[in-house]
């Protein structure tokens, strides 16, 4: 009679564990609808913010309680470096955010924010669509209010020191280390040497080298190559000049190379600076070196591969863009810790940039069309097939219904095209500002390079001939910004359709390069690193 007894007690128990197992798992079951709408979750929201997990908090037994972040963007309610969002328990609910991840982040609360999976928070790789919406957001403030903290902090430990208790006195301290630290930083006049070697990198230093020179000394160093030099006259950046541009012959690209370092190293010993900056400069990686200098390099070429090898060892720190993987640069020798991404190409940072618009004649009864060979000299095209001539060739066919215009890269170039078209085309021969250019053209054709995502973030219609693959080119062509088409007859057909229909993509070129930020803050976060 026990036995059964016992028998039935077991098995109520087992019935009774069964559903209070389940009512328990659906009590913390996680039941929510995320809108898809970014504005309306922004509305609703008390704080939206962009940041990097820096840390976690926890209750005495263990459990999760709150994420630190470290912010880089706010849109609402934040506005200091660093935010506490309680983040859990929540049960299902909880959002599992992972260490040095960024996110993008929508917070409810009013003394104390918080969010879950409930409310659109996601990382940065998927919130893409959201920061379309979102636009472009605040960036913190580099020095927030520090001054301020300073004068209440030593008041705090001079005035009230014997009233307040040891733990506030530690806080005390420790934001006055960190505050002298940061005001360090910024009173200390640093020399910071640039080697610029393409139109592009003087383009896309010039605003960062503008801002840095207010506070530091700048040595900006170039080569004898007629397409910066003319720019650098335009743009009027100082520029020194050590040794000349190699050309596409790998002996002479060789001997350039080691005069260029030969010259830099008795003008960079002389200016002795703390710091060097490039984009990815053999040359200015040697020497860095060679003289024990910190070397911070941005690239978004990992098909350079030459370059890469002769650089990225010896690199402290490596900026990208973040639509490469990490992975591609890593197999060149940078730890992957040593890269930081930014959230932008880098011709957003040239098509942001304010310039003088100056005007370009052209006969307006005609629809203007600009062609951009493709690089012809750099190591990574050699004994590779141009492509260009060909779809030069078949647009001098319609030169007397639109204005096309060829804009080559160096004088060899030039000269050998003259030669084959003679006037059937317009080959520009000096150096122009490519905003003035796209100013006035209506349809870009490029072989997927700088000036053509230039075009394409200024809503110009772009066609891209792909002829040296890169995630840049893929990336705007995925968006949209740019149709690829490699046969030469397709081009112009594709040309010719989009003419006719008038299109543009002003509107959503305008969308995703307001979504971009400002590298130069990740700049700043890496000259500090160092």
């Amino acid at each position: 009679m026990n036995d059964v007894l016992n028998t039935g007690h077991l098995a109520v128990i087992a019935i009774l564990s069964l559903i209070f197992l389940t009512s328990h798992h659906d009590a913390f079951a996680c039941s929510c609808a995320v809108t898809d709408d970014p504005l309306k979750e922004s509305e609703k929201s008390a704080a939206v913010f962009m940041g990097k997990v820096i840390g976690f908090e926890r209750t005495p037994s263990g459990e999760l309680n709150g994420t630190k972040f470290s912010v880089e963007k706010t849109w609402k309610g934040v506005s200091t470096n660093e935010v506490m969002i309680s983040t859990g328990p929540y049960g299902d609910c909880t959002y599992q955010f992972k260490m040095n991840e960024t996110y993008l982040v929508y917070a409810h609360g009013n003394n104390t924010l918080s969010t879950d999976i409930c409310v659109g928070t996601k990382n940065l790789a998927n919130s893409y669509g959201d920061l379309q919406v979102l636009g472009i957001g605040k960036p913190i403030p580099e020095f927030p209010l520090t001054v301020l903290v300073l004068l209440i902090s030593m008041a705090s430990l001079i005035i009230f020191k014997p009233q307040i208790s040891s733990g506030w006195s530690f806080l005390a301290r420790k934001r006055l280390r960190k505050t002298f630290s940061t005001l360090k930083f910024y009173q200390k006049c640093l020399k910071i040497w640039f080697d610029i070697l393409t139109p592009k990198q003087l383009l896309f230093f010039g605003p960062m080298i503008q801002k840095l020179g207010k506070n530091h000394k700048i040595l900006c160093t170039s080569r004898k190559y007629s397409q910066v030099v003319d720019l650098a006259k335009l743009k009027r950046v100082n520029l020194v000049l050590a040794g000349k541009h190699g050309g596409s012959e790998r002996e002479e690209k060789l001997r350039a190379s080691t005069q260029r370092i030969d010259r830099l190293t008795d003008i960079v010993s002389k200016f002795s600076p703390d710091l060097v900056i490039s984009f990815c400069s053999p040359e200015a990686s040697r020497v860095a070196f060679g003289l024990g200098l910190k070397h911070i390099v941005f690239s978004d070429s990992p098909h350079a591969e030459a370059v890469m090898r002769l650089t990225l060892p010896f690199a402290q720190k490596l900026l990208i863009p973040w639509i490469i993987p990490k992975e591609e640069f890593v197999r060149y020798g940078i730890s992957k810790n040593s890269i930081i991404q930014y959230r932008a190409i880098d011709a957003a940072v040239i098509v942001k940039n304010k310039s003088n618009i100056k005007s370009i004649k052209v006969d307006k009864r005609k629809k203007t069309i600009v062609i951009r060979p493709e690089e012809s000299a750099a190591a990574y095209v050699l004994g590779k097939a141009s492509t260009s001539n060909n779809i030069i060739y078949e647009f001098s066919k319609e030169a007397k219904k639109y204005n096309v215009i060829v804009l080559a890269r160096y004088k060899p170039k030039i000269n050998s095209l003259r030669k084959e078209f003679g006037d059937k085309v317009k080959i520009m021969n000096k150096v122009v500002d490519g905003k003035s250019l796209l100013s006035i053209t209506d349809l870009f054709i490029g072989s997927g390079g700088t000036m053509t995502a230039e075009a394409a973030l200024m809503g110009v219609p772009t066609i891209s001939y792909d002829a040296v693959p890169n995630h840049v080119e893929k990336y705007l062509v995925k968006t949209g910004l740019a149709k690829r088409e490699t046969n030469p007859k397709s081009i112009l057909q594709a040309a010719k359709k989009m003419l006719e229909k008038g299109s543009t993509n002003k509107e959503r070129a305008q969308r995703i390069l307001n979504s971009m930020e400002d590298p130069y803050s990740k700049l700043m976060y890496a000259i500090k690193a160092l």
